[in-house]
């Protein structure tokens, strides 16, 4: 009888090991789509953020110089309300996407850091950051 008992509880080990493995594999499964899903999730929110910054530069065609060619900073005689709303919107696109940068899609990071490098070397974001940067402190500071 003890070998019958043996057999048993080794069965029951075996059983029990089967088990546990099959639950680690389905939960590795659920781990890679729940990634999946995450970066999915975050990269339609940069892309929607992308699109809104478009039709802003649509809107505002004449701001569009000093978010991604360059131009000085206006002289103090232009109302800058619009401009400072329009740089603090992209650089809200930015720290949003440096917040997030783990979950953007590899393959999606190269463009997303070279558009960030690029406004933030511009003259008016430069000078909108020296008087707000402290809100971005932590992912852009």
């Amino acid at each position: 009888m003890t070998s019958v008992g043996t057999v048993l509880q080794v069965i029951a080990t075996t059983v029990g090991i089967t088990v546990s493995l099959g639950g680690l594999v389905g939960l590795t499964i659920q781990i890679v789509r729940l990634r999946r899903s995450l970066q999915s999730q975050v990269y339609q929110g940069l892309i929607a953020n992308s699109l809104k910054l478009d039709e802003l530069m649509i809107s505002n065609p004449k701001l569009r110089k000093y978010i991604y060619d360059g131009a000085p900073v206006p002289p103090d005689d232009m109302d800058e309300s619009e401009l400072e709303a329009l740089i603090e919107f992209v650089v809200d696109v930015i720290d949003n996407f440096k917040a997030q940068e783990g979950s953007v899609p590899k393959q999606a990071r190269p463009g997303w850091q070279a558009f960030a490098d690029h406004v933030m070397e511009q003259p008016a974001v430069i000078q909108f950051m020296s008087k707000r940067g402290h809100w971005f402190s932590g992912t852009l500071n």
